[in-house]
């Protein structure tokens, strides 16, 4: 009787998964020596395999129990699923074991709120676009949002993990002229605000800071201190003066 064949179907070929096949006749006895591709030792035949690879034990005796696992099977950047992992052999059967790793994928869902008094101005454009990175890097994907689906959406269908590692996955908005833009948030969720702008009649912002009245130094080269010429200058029409008067009286006699 023969375990026919043993599938691992990988997402990633380069990625290798370890797999173990259990098999235990139906005497009770743990299997060993070479049963087509498997050795077993103590029952248990230990191999990896590869994107689309397979293994055949043959000519197991009738009625052997078989389990086969998978040990990264769930783990890291990939989900394990399965088909005909355990069972028994009855006589003259043929059985098979398949697993499939799929790589986890994820959502990074996005939502836009107008801080715009009800676009007053009615300058809110009818829609805005959406540029997602991917550890900082500009991934092509982009997002439309806009009054029809709420302003919101999700970049959907992303890959969780390369090359072992999580992928940060941020977004930018593609400016928008009259608003000030604020994204909070993380991959598990987007807020974009846009705020309208002082000079396009916004909410205002703090006054800048008075500047100091420019003091008055005088050059370099002047004789004289500004408060004394200007004290001379006074006495100066204050002689003309008291000259005109006495040419006056003067004149009377």
């Amino acid at each position: 009787m023969k375990l026919k064949r043993l599938t691992a179907l990988l997402l990633a070929a380069a990625m290798a998964f370890s797999t173990a096949v259990t098999a235990l006749p139906a005497l009770d006895e743990a299997l060993d020596g070479t049963y087509g591709d498997m050795t077993f030792a103590g029952g248990v035949a230990e191999f990896t395999l590869q994107n689309g690879q397979s293994k055949t034990a043959g000519d197991l005796p009738a009625g052997t129990a078989y389990t086969v696992t998978e040990a990264e099977a769930g783990k890291g950047a990939y989900i394990t699923t399965s088909t005909g992992a355990s069972g028994r052999i009855e006589p003259g059967a043929t059985v098979e074991a398949a697993f499939t790793n799929d790589l986890r994928r994820i959502s990074v869902p996005v939502t836009k709120r107008w801080e715009d008094d009800n676009d007053r101005l009615v300058i809110r454009p009818a829609s805005i676009t959406v540029k997602l990175r991917a550890d900082g890097a500009d991934t092509g994907k982009t997002l439309t949002l806009n009054s029809e689906n709420g302003w919101s959406g999700s970049f959907a269908g992303l890959p969780e993990y390369e090359n072992g590692q999580k992928i940060a996955y941020t977004v930018e908005e593609v400016q928008v002229r009259g608003y000030a833009t604020q994204i909070t948030g993380d991959a598990g969720g987007y807020l974009i605000v846009n705020r309208l702008l002082p000079s396009e009649g916004g909410a205002p912002q703090d006054p800048a800071p008075t500047a100091a009245p420019a003091q008055v130094i005088p050059q370099t080269g002047d004789d004289l201190p500004v408060g004394l010429l200007a004290g001379l200058a006074m006495a100066a029409a204050g002689g003309l003066a008291v000259l005109l008067a006495l040419r006056k009286r003067r004149g009377r006699k």
